[in-house]
């Protein structure tokens, strides 16, 4: 897979509420810095903890704003991508839109080939 098309997987898993396919995109020992938690998520089964609670939201979106990414490759097979993405979520009692920005650090030698992914809001 190229880049571009394993982030269109990860927004199209978390889009659809398919978070087993959102988790599968990651190494087993991948980090997280995510965009809605103050922790540091190591592994998969880690991450799973953070895709869990984000997915008792009524419903999550998010949307790649396209102009915005940028794709270095690192080393044979190795990218590294970043850009600005929305978070759309609806929890039920409030709705938020999210800007936020976000790394990906890609091994696209991998089955699962997200190693790091770094997400943080966009001060206003």
């Amino acid at each position: 897979m190229k880049p571009e098309e394993i982030l269109n997987k990860w927004a199209d898993s978390i889009n659809n509420g398919k978070i087993d396919l959102t988790l599968g995109l990651y190494s087993k020992n991948a980090s997280l810095l995510p965009t809605f938690s103050e922790k540091a998520y190591l592994g998969v089964d880690i991450i799973k903890e953070y895709f869990d609670k984000l997915s008792l939201n009524k419903s999550v979106q998010v949307n790649f704003i396209k102009d915005s990414i940028v794709i270095e490759k690192l080393a044979d097979n190795i990218f590294s991508t970043g850009g600005f993405y929305d978070w759309v979520i609806d929890s039920g009692k409030k709705f938020s839109n999210i800007k936020a920005r976000f790394t990906f650090v890609l091994d696209l030698n991998s089955s699962t080939p997200i190693i790091h992914h770094h997400s943080s809001v966009v001060p206003r």
